[in-house]
């Protein structure tokens, strides 16, 4: 039976949403560039683009903050009263282009992405971690053969999709060793925090669901076309092209899914802290939402332009 003209546009739009995604993600090492971004000083220039393009966001256990991982390195957002008059810190001043980001317990931070250009390092940074808050980062393995745009943490096991490779790849031992799982056109991954090997990955193609770690995936049926999606103890939950907000039983991904709220764009990075909260960034900076993505409230907007 041939797709309503309804299914096909949106169909349209998720597929040049995506595209724009792979070309976006392309300028950072996509094409073998370097993608890398250096500090004012180093580029002999006084400008800071500031709080900019964000990659992943996360609530760490240990302090209770809010971090949001961008294009000029890593911020700690402020915790004030969501006027978003508070300025994001970055830490350690590093201009790190950190990807793939996500906070796996406390203090303890994964990544990928590229180097400050003060730094020493290859392009691909491949896996690295951060026991300190992002203080510090150390390299775990891939330097230079992998540039994981996204990661899931669960326990030992790191799912990762390379963007490099276009592949999902899957570490049973904190990303020391590798294999290689289903390609795919891969936007976001998440891992049920019950059942490491059950993956959820958002795809041009709709919601994907793998019970044997990522090696075979299949359709969601009745799930939403979303671009990004996260899975917590409490709620599954992602958003579409749109900014749409919806969620779904963490013990169902194949369930009912509800719209909720909306954001004021497509977003850029979406997650649900292990308290429940939803955070995500979008066309006004990153924002937090305590109902369940009913309503938003700012808690940092952006600073000089976005990349």
């Amino acid at each position: 039976m041939p797709a309503s003209p309804r299914r096909a546009r949106a169909a349209a739009a998720v597929g040049a949403l995506f595209t724009a995604a792979a070309v976006l993600l392309t300028g950072c090492g996509g094409d073998g560039s370097t993608g890398r971004t250096a500090a004012p000083s180093a580029l002999g220039s006084p400008a800071d683009p500031g709080f900019g393009h964000v990659h992943g966001l996360g609530v760490n256990p240990g302090d209770g903050a809010v971090y949001a991982a961008t294009h000029y390195g890593v911020f700690r957002l402020p915790t004030s009263d969501g006027d978003g008059a508070a300025e994001p810190v970055r830490i350690a001043d590093r201009w790190q282009d950190t990807m793939g980001f996500t906070v796996a317990g406390a203090d303890l931070f994964y990544g990928s992405g590229h180097p400050d250009l003060r730094e020493p390092g290859p392009p691909h940074l491949g896996p690295i971690v951060s026991r300190d808050r992002a203080d510090t980062w150390q390299g775990v393995s891939l330097a230079g053969a992998a540039d994981f745009h996204d990661l899931a943490v669960v326990g030992e096991r790191i799912y990762g999709y390379d963007a490099t490779s276009q592949q999902l790849l899957a570490s049973g031992d904190g990303g020391q060793n590798w294999d290689k799982r289903a390609e795919a056109a891969i936007r976001d991954v998440t891992v049920d925090p019950g059942d490491p090997d059950t993956v959820l990955a958002t795809t041009p193609d709709g919601v994907q669901v793998s019970t044997d770690a990522g090696a075979v995936f299949r359709r969601v049926p009745g799930a939403p076309q979303l671009l990004t999606v996260d899975w917590s103890t409490k709620v599954l939950a992602g958003a579409d092209v749109s900014g749409t907000v919806w969620v779904a039983s963490a013990a169902r991904p194949d369930g009912r899914w509800q719209e909720r709220g909306r954001l004021s764009g497509p977003p850029q990075a979406f997650t649900v802290a292990p308290d429940g909260r939803l955070l995500a960034a979008d066309d006004k900076g990153v924002q937090v939402s305590e109902d369940g993505g009913r309503t938003w409230t700012l808690l940092a907007a952006y600073g000089g332009e976005q990349h």
